[in-house]
């Protein structure tokens, strides 16, 4: 019975929808006389935002304490290949960071950057 119910529901919303006189419909995340379009481009733009900060994200969390902001920003500036050169650039991860750990995040790093280019 709820299904039958879900079906109508969703006939009296697609009833209500005529792309030629740009009535979209209404749901709750979508409100054609409030919602803002997106050009394809700003899309493009929010979600690479979006990739930024889950790449910062994951760099942060991936050590206990984290690595600060200057940290991951000197790192990805200096691009150190071994682990004892960053702890020579970045004297501060030398307090909360073992060489094996962050010789791993330096891998992952330059891995990145082959793919940038």
């Amino acid at each position: 019975m709820a299904t039958a119910e879900a079906r109508r529901a969703k006939n009296r919303a697609l009833e209500n929808e005529d792309a030629a006189s740009l009535k979209l419909g209404t749901t709750e995340f979508f409100d054609d006389q409030t919602t803002i379009a997106l050009s394809i481009n700003e899309v493009n733009l929010m979600l690479e935002q979006l990739e930024r900060q889950a790449d910062n994200a994951s760099i942060e969390t991936a050590f206990d304490p984290p690595l600060r902001q200057f940290e991951i920003a000197q790192l990805a500036t200096l691009c150190p290949m071994e682990s004892e050169e960053a702890k020579s650039l970045i004297p501060s991860i030398q307090e909360h960071v073992d060489d094996d750990r962050l010789q791993h995040l330096l891998n992952e790093v330059a891995a990145m950057r082959k793919f940038q280019t």
